[in-house]
C-alpha cells in the first residue's frame, strides 16, 4: 500500500515486497510536489527502505537520499514500538536512536513534530505538503491506560464482529479475543484523539481553511470475522489471525478515507464512488494543484471531494503477491472474486 502511495502504481506493476527497498526510476508523490514548489516532510513509520524485518528501531535508520523526495524528517523504517518516542540524532555518525524526553506515546511526538512544522511555515509564502504516519492502531497491543480504561473488559463483545464464532471458541480464545478487542478500541480513540490535536493545532495557527487534510489508512483488520480461512491463508494461529490484515476480505481491505477541507469539501456528503489505494495520490496533487505524472496508474476522484460527480468505476483490482502471500481480487463493493488465494 505504501508503495502504491508513493508511486501511484498497481502492486502487480511495482511488485514491492517488505523485504526490499524501493527504488524504482518514476516521480514519487513528494518529488512532485517539491518540483510544484513545495515543501515537504514525513514523520512516522516509513517501511519502505528494506529493513523491515529489523529487530529494533535502531536498526531502521533511513538515509536523506531513500526519503523520495521528502526533505524534513523525523520516521523510522520498521521496529513498531508505541510507548517509546525516539528519534535519530543525525548530528552523530552513524546517526544514533535516542529518546525523546517528555513523550509516553510516539505517536503524540510524532503529531508535536508535525504541529512544529506547520508553525515554522506558517507565514511562508511557500505552500507544504506533510505526511504524518501514525503506527496505531497495530500491534503490539499497547494503549495509553486512559483510553483503555473507556473500554472495561466485561464489557467487550468477542463475537460482535464474528456472531458465528458463538460456541466454537475455548475460554482461553475469548477472554484473548476480547482482550485483544479492547487494545483496538483503546487505539483507535488514542488516534482519534491525536487527530484532534492536530485539527486543533491547525486552528490555532490559523492554517485550518487553507490546508487540505486527508485521512486513510493502509489496511483494516479482521477482528474474528473470516477467522479460519484466515488462519489458513496465512498459516498462523487464531489469536494471531484475530487481526489479521493481508486477506481478500472486506474488513482487511476497505479502510476510511476522510478528506477535509473548509469551504472547498462539502461537510458530511458521503460518496459511494469505488476508490483504490492508487487513485490516492492522483487526488491528492489534483487538490492541491499539483501537476500528476503521466506514469501514475489511479485516477483523481478531485470532483468527487469538491461536491460534483468524477469518475466511477464498476470494479477495483486488488492484489497482495509477496514472497509469503499472494491472492489477486476483483471488488465490486458487494461482490468479490479472489480465483487465486489459498481459500477463494
Amino acid at each position: 500500500t505504501r508503495a502504491t502511495i508513493m508511486t501511484g502504481w498497481y502492486q502487480t506493476t511495482h511488485q514491492f515486497d517488505l523485504g526490499g527497498p524501493i527504488d524504482f526510476d518514476t516521480p514519487y508523490l513528494a518529488e512532485s510536489f517539491v518540483h510544484a514548489g513545495y515543501t515537504t516532510g514525513y514523520a512516522g513509520k516509513w517501511h519502505l527502505n528494506g529493513s523491515a524485518f529489523a529487530a529494533t528501531k535502531e536498526d531502521a535508520y533511513v538515509p536523506p537520499d531513500r526519503r523520495l523526495g521528502f526533505q524534513e524528517w523525523d520516521a523510522y523504517d520498521t521496529g513498531i514500538d508505541h510507548d517509546r518516542a525516539t528519534t535519530f540524532d543525525e548530528s552523530q555518525n552513524p546517526p544514533v536512536l535516542v529518546e525523546v524526553d517528555g513523550y509516553d506515546w510516539a505517536d503524540s511526538y510524532y503529531s508535536d513534530v508535525f504541529l512544529d512544522f506547520a508553525s515554522r511555515h506558517a507565514e511562508d509564502a511557500q505552500p507544504w505538503m506533510y505526511f504524518l504516519s501514525y503506527a496505531h492502531p497495530h500491534q503490539p497491543e499497547e494503549a495509553p491506560q486512559e483510553f483503555l480504561d473507556m473500554y472495561p473488559l466485561e464489557s467487550i463483545d468477542p463475537y460482535r464482529f464474528a456472531p458465528e464464532l458463538m460456541g466454537l471458541l475455548t475460554a482461553q480464545q475469548e477472554l484473548s479475543f476480547r482482550r485483544s478487542l479492547r487494545y483496538y478500541y483503546a487505539q483507535v480513540s488514542f488516534l482519534d484523539s491525536e487527530i484532534g490535536h492536530v485539527l486543533d493545532g491547525l486552528e490555532d495557527l490559523g492554517l485550518a481553511g487553507n490546508t487540505i487534510v486527508v485521512y486513510f489508512s493502509d489496511h483494516g483488520q479482521l477482528l474474528g470475522s473470516h477467522l479460519f480461512e484466515a488462519m489458513a491463508l496465512l498459516q498462523v494461529g487464531a489469536g494471531q489471525a484475530f487481526r489479521a490484515k493481508a486477506t481478500p476480505f472486506a474488513a482487511a481491505f476497505r479502510a476510511p478515507l476522510i478528506v477535509r477541507w473548509p469551504d472547498r469539501v462539502p461537510a458530511d456528503r458521503e460518496v459511494d464512488a469505488l476508490l483504490s489505494t492508487v487513485d490516492f495520490s492522483p487526488t491528492v496533487m489534483d487538490l492541491a494543484g499539483v501537476s500528476v505524472p503521466y506514469q501514475m496508474q489511479g485516477r483523481s476522484m478531485k470532483a468527487w471531494c469538491l461536491g460534483g460527480t468524477g469518475p466511477r468505476a464498476d470494479a477495483l483490482f486488488l492484489s497482495r503477491g509477496t514472497a509469503r502471500i499472494n491472492w489477486e481480487a476483483v471488488w465490486t463493493g458487494d461482490y468479490l472474486y479472489s480465483p487465486s488465494a489459498d481459500t477463494p
